[in-house]
């Protein structure tokens, strides 16, 4: 465990999580990946090992942290190597059969 007890983090996380949740929001343009920041985030402050000077030092260094998750989601190699979904409409089959799974399968979660 870090510098604060689980209730001490509990009160950060209430202080603190939705200016975290939209700066990451804000840079990552996505809800899940925004979400995974800023838990990332909180997880990052719950393993330090000194406490925050003051409630200014907190606000800075969990938008820091902030920031630094989301330069390191953007060096990650499934972040660069992800796909749109448009590219599934460019995929071209070795088997004929499978591109016919494929057509049953986008049907259906159509329908679900």
């Amino acid at each position: 465990m870090g510098a604060y007890s689980q209730e001490e983090i509990a009160e950060i996380y209430r202080r603190q999580f939705k200016l975290v949740y939209q700066v990451c929001l804000v840079m990552m343009k996505s809800v899940p990946d925004a979400e995974d920041a800023a838990q990332t985030v909180f997880r990052r402050a719950m393993e330090r090992d000194t406490p925050f000077r003051d409630p200014e030092h907190e606000k800075a260094w969990l938008i820091v942290t902030a920031r630094n998750e989301y330069r390191d989601q953007l060096r990650h190699w499934w972040r660069r190597c992800r796909e749109d979904a448009s590219a599934l409409d460019t995929l071209v089959w070795e088997d004929p059969r499978d591109g016919l799974i494929w057509d049953v399968v986008v049907a259906y979660s159509r329908i679900g």
